[in-house]
């Protein structure tokens, strides 16, 4: 689609699953001036894992869709922002989620 809206989700579509494929292969994967995936990444930053079958899993989201991803033991996620924007824009719930 030509509309940029479409364009943003389809974007951050496809950047979630690349983070999903990192997750399951035990990948490092470094974020920086990606704000508009953190909502989808809540549980995993706030690593908030189930699990199953000696596995781990964690929920992430789209707006109302969820889909459980496996998270291999290697995995990590790094967030890299500058403190003044972080305490300035990002909402409280998420700034707790990440260690300082």
């Amino acid at each position: 689609s030509s509309f940029s809206k479409d364009q943003e989700y389809t974007q951050i579509c496809r950047n979630i699953n690349r983070i999903k494929v990192c997750m399951a292969t035990g990948r490092t994967v470094v974020l920086l001036n990606l704000e508009k995936l953190y909502e989808s990444l809540y549980d995993a930053l706030n690593q908030y894992y189930v699990r199953h079958g000696g596995q781990k899993f964690v929920d992430l989201g789209l707006g109302s869709h969820r889909v459980k991803c496996q998270v291999h033991d290697d995995f990590r996620l790094i967030l890299i922002a500058d403190r003044d924007v972080v305490y300035r824009d990002y909402p409280i719930p998420l700034i707790n989620r990440m260690e300082k």
